[in-house]
């Protein structure tokens, strides 16, 4: 009943955007958890609606800052030195607080360089922690009265505990930021550096970069665009140019790199001179399994050739289970979603949402979700960096063609492929020069090698041989008996058949009968009968003494060449 008063609520009279700004200042109010989970939560707008969504999707971080003389008790604790000792200045007032964490600008002594110092604050992990637990009672609560199955809240969860455990601990980040600034560097893309030697669970010391955030160039755009121009000649920024650069870097992120920015919102970019830009605040780094992004890509690149039923198809495979439904209905409908959408990249005088990628995927998501496909909280990262790279988009280049932009970057992409597939030949062919030349070396080690194992085992090998050998000498040597008893046996029977001899003196009554019951056989027959046993004979007990032999001979070691 409560559980799903609150869903009416939410899903209802919370739709409208003024009861959104409320619910965005409560989960503001609750901490850092709360609002990762509320950002992630925006992204569903098949769910809630678009005001709504639109509300979360403003969810920032803040905090209060603590005391400098708890940041400086903790900075020593983690580094196991002073301040002095690292630094010749710290500032005390931090530049931008979070719930979580506080950052101070310093100067590193040893190094020379301005740097960011990320202080993690006490309790935070408790904080986390708590937080946390609430949000599963939530989520056992939803699913206790069935409230929408199919968005898989278990993932959600464990969704907010990766994420809790990036948020934690630095080091993650430090690791992204090495990885992230080692990618983009070939996009043209700077990433501050990482000073992990200064670098803890709890501080995090980065580069300092200087130059306007985004943020700040979305503010000035609505506040004062005089300004914004002045500004943007003074530093030789063209809007259209970087928002190509920022839109042709993330999909490259994203589909060649598979290593992509999660977080890119406005406030983690930085503009700087000659239209370039860098990227901030990298704990949220996302990547996709080889085989959902091979299907990613086939699907975006089957719908920038407009070749919309392939791109229905792949979208279909892209869903983690698929539910009793009419497909060809729900194809039908995504064909229709791409046209639209088509359609509208081409009328430039309709607002940029209208036209951007995240409104395709919001009426995708419409489609799905009516249909009852199951979420996949998996893909929630990449769908927050399309919805970033919108937000960017719509600012800089509010008349950006989407489908055209696309169509550019995957003819470039599939330059580069053919360049790194050449690349690649090239060095296979190489390798393998050199190891045809290498060959005969190789050779000749291996045989020295092959033979010193086998003198090495001689002797347990010799071992087995002779019991194995002695088992056959004995059964051979059986046969060959066998074989000499039935040669005598048919010797007398082709001496009664052929001359008159007396058997019952020789044989006795019983043998003698088994002789006289044999058939007749003309005298060249028995002598090839006989000669056939004599050979089989002979051949076991050669057999027989060949076996008997309980020297082994090893090859000879030949010299190397």
């Amino acid at each position: 009943m409560v559980a799903g008063f609150v869903w009416l609520r939410l899903t209802g009279r919370f739709s409208r955007r003024r009861y959104g700004r409320r619910v965005r200042q409560f989960l503001e109010q609750m901490g850092t958890l709360w609002i990762r989970a509320g950002q992630i939560l925006a992204l569903r707008s098949d769910v809630f609606s678009v005001e709504f969504c639109e509300e979360l999707a403003q969810l920032r971080d803040k905090g209060t800052g603590i005391p400098f003389a708890m940041v400086k008790e903790i900075v020593e604790s983690e580094l196991a030195a002073s301040i002095d000792t690292c630094f010749d200045e710290f500032e005390e007032q931090p530049f931008n607080v979070t719930t979580i964490s506080q950052v101070h600008m310093a100067h590193l002594r040893h190094e020379n360089v301005w740097v960011a110092v990320n202080v993690q604050r006490p309790y935070a992990r408790w904080t986390f922690e708590h937080d946390a637990a609430l949000i599963r009672r939530v989520v056992r609560l939803l699913q206790a009265f069935s409230i929408h199955p199919n968005m898989r809240w278990n993932d959600l969860c464990a969704e907010l505990d990766s994420l809790m455990t990036r948020e934690l601990d630095y080091r993650y980040e430090a690791s992204s930021v090495r990885h992230l600034r080692k990618k983009l560097r070939k996009h043209g893309v700077d990433v501050h550096r990482v000073f992990t030697q200064y670098t803890s669970r709890r501080v995090l010391v980065t580069e300092f970069i200087r130059g306007a955030l985004m943020s700040d160039y979305v503010h000035l755009s609505q506040s004062d665009p005089a300004k914004l121009a002045g500004w943007l000649a003074t530093n030789n920024i063209n809007s259209e140019k970087l928002s190509r650069r920022l839109f042709r870097s993330v999909f490259r992120q994203i589909f060649e790199d598979n290593v992509f920015h999660a977080d890119l919102v406005p406030g983690n970019i930085i503009l700087l001179r000659n239209s370039q830009f860098s990227v901030l605040d990298t704990r949220n780094v996302g990547s996709l399994e080889s085989e959902n992004l091979a299907k990613y890509r086939k699907f975006f690149e089957a719908l920038t050739e407009q070749n919309y039923t392939i791109a229905a198809d792949i979208f279909l495979f892209l869903a983690s289970k698929l539910p009793v439904v009419e497909i060809a209905e729900v194809k039908s409908q995504l064909v229709r979603a791409f046209r639209s959408w088509e359609t509208r990249t081409h009328i430039r005088s309709l607002p940029f949402r209208d036209r951007s990628l995240s409104k395709l995927l919001h009426e995708l998501n419409i489609i799905t979700f009516r249909y009852k496909f199951e979420t996949q909280w998996s893909m929630s990262k990449l769908a927050r960096t399309w919805a970033n790279l919108d937000a960017s988009l719509e600012c800089l280049a509010p008349d950006m063609n989407y489908l055209k932009e696309m169509r550019k970057y995957f003819r470039a992409a599939n330059r580069r492929d053919d360049r790194r597939y050449r690349k690649k030949a090239l060095r296979r062919v190489a390798h393998n020069l050199v190891d045809a030349l290498e060959f005969p070396k190789q050779l000749a080690e291996n045989d020295l090698f092959r033979q010193t194992i086998i003198r090495r085992q001689a002797q347990v090998f010799q071992g087995s041989t002779n019991k194995i050998g002695a088992i056959l000498s004995g059964m051979f040597g059986l046969l060959a008996f066998g074989t000499l008893l039935a040669g005598a046996f048919l010797a007398t029977a082709f001496l009664d058949q052929h001359y008159d001899v007396a058997l019952e003196v020789v044989l006795g009554n019983q043998l003698s009968h088994a002789v006289s019951v044999l058939p007749q056989f003309s005298f060249w027959a028995w002598i090839a009968i006989l000669l056939l046993v004599f050979g089989l004979f002979r051949v076991f007990r050669r057999l027989t003494k060949s076996f008997r032999q309980k020297e082994v001979r090893v090859p000879e070691a030949r010299p190397a060449v």
